[in-house]
């Protein structure tokens, strides 16, 4: 028996509720910038004035920050660093594959 422990994702995600609050966790944390756009392009759609646009947008992005931070609370600090640290992986990574096509353009 091994004495390491096991704090990968599937291990700390372990029960239905969990399940769920990550899903909202990472639909928020995509939201912050997918809402407030969403909104403005539709507002401007529909003819609303600049200032009913950035009442509604921020509306919006309130609303997303109370389940961000809902979820993270219910998820717990282990998964919330867990997933963060993946995220600026993701990103890091990203940015070095661009600044390598930029190099190899010249």
């Amino acid at each position: 028996m091994s004495h390491q422990s096991n704090t990968g994702i599937t291990a700390l995600v372990d029960t239905r509720f969990k399940k769920t609050a990550l899903a909202v966790f990472i639909a928020t944390n995509v939201g912050m910038v997918a809402v407030p756009a969403s909104l403005a392009s539709y507002g401007a759609s529909q003819g609303w004035t600049v200032s009913q646009i950035a009442f509604y947008s921020s509306i919006g992005f309130v609303v997303n920050e109370v389940f961000l931070f809902g979820s993270a609370a219910c998820l717990g600090k282990p998964i919330v660093i867990l997933i963060t640290a993946e995220i600026k992986r993701l990103f890091k990574q990203n940015t070095n594959n661009k600044k390598g096509r930029k190099s190899d353009n010249q």
